[in-house]
């Protein structure tokens, strides 16, 4: 037996208002189009649904059940229309964004602040991640936008180049080697050096060209796998580190100096998104605010950074 929707959706508002009448204003109809609809509906299914008095309508037990029955169904729909106004939303306003940790302190906070003048509504999930964690994230739908350096192999992800960045010589204020106006590979070589070692996915071989061109090796005090830590261990006056541009204005205040390097070290950043999805327009105007924001910072620059 097939229903027709018109004939469940009159028989559900009488359940819920309790009157013909009410009913009958809930769906812009007439009482007695209502009336004859539930008739209708009681001769098909073979069963007596309502009890009539003088307008008023008592449902029966099997009402009942058929009422319970489409509750259920009723409030699935309400959840799955909940559910588009929040995609609507998201894909109007809000982004899961992921980068890696270098780009985190300042780079990415610059760009949503430059890009929430236009967009006041906009909305943001940022997740710092490493390599292997942000490809798995974004493979499972959890990340729009990845924003990292360039990865060996894009696999399933879609590649657009954002920004090629010279590395600079990163040193505690004071040091000696601030007074040069570029730091050479031979100024290194009795220097306690920070070295900032690969991580699966990522191309570093320009670090490991720079400590090949050493000999004797040089002297490396500490190893580490985050920019944030080397910059760290600089400030305290630790040992001196070739490292991402990004992040040095935020270490200034702490009392690092940068400096261009020689022989140079660059590196490529890249937008990563998922092959299999199209972006919205606003995913498309935030990937244009990043590569306009790449152009106002100075990752190219061959003058000193106090």
């Amino acid at each position: 037996m097939k229903l027709s929707f018109r004939e469940l959706e009159v028989f559900f508002q009488v359940m819920r208002f309790g009157t013909l009448t009410s009913a009958a204003a809930e769906l812009y109809t007439s009482q007695p189009t209502v009336s004859r609809t539930l008739s209708n509906l009681e001769r098909r299914l073979g069963l007596t649904l309502f009890e009539r008095r003088k307008g008023h309508v008592s449902p029966s037990a099997e009402a009942e059940a058929l009422y319970d029955e489409m509750l259920k169904s009723y409030i699935g729909l309400e959840r799955i229309s909940t559910r588009v106004q929040e995609i609507k939303v998201k894909r109007n306003r809000g982004l899961n964004l992921g980068c890696y940790p270098a780009l985190a302190q300042a780079f990415i906070p610059e760009v949503i602040a430059r890009f929430a003048k236009d967009h006041p509504d906009f909305t943001a999930s940022i997740q710092v991640c490493g390599p292997a964690e942000a490809r798995r994230m974004m493979e499972k739908g959890e990340i729009d936008l990845l924003i990292c350096n360039e990865m060996h192999s894009e696999g399933d992800l879609v590649k657009i180049p954002l920004v090629t960045a010279k590395f600079r010589c990163v040193l505690p204020e004071g040091h000696p080697l601030t007074q040069k106006y570029v730091v050479t590979l031979e100024d290194l070589r009795d220097e306690r050096l920070i070295a900032l070692d690969a991580e699966p996915d990522l191309d570093w071989r320009g670090h490991y060209e720079l400590f090949a061109l050493f000999d004797p090796p040089p002297l490396v005090a500490f190893h580490v796998k985050r920019s944030a830590v080397a910059y760290s261990l600089v400030a305290q006056g630790l040992g001196i580190s070739i490292l991402e541009p990004f992040s040095a204005a935020h270490w200034r205040a702490s009392g690092v100096v940068t400096r261009p390097f020689v022989p140079e070290i660059k590196y490529n950043y890249c937008i990563y998104m998922p092959k299999n999805r199209l972006p919205s327009k606003f995913t498309s105007a935030f990937i244009d605010a990043l590569k306009s924001h790449c152009g106002t910072l100075d990752l190219d620059s061959q003058g000193p950074h106090a």
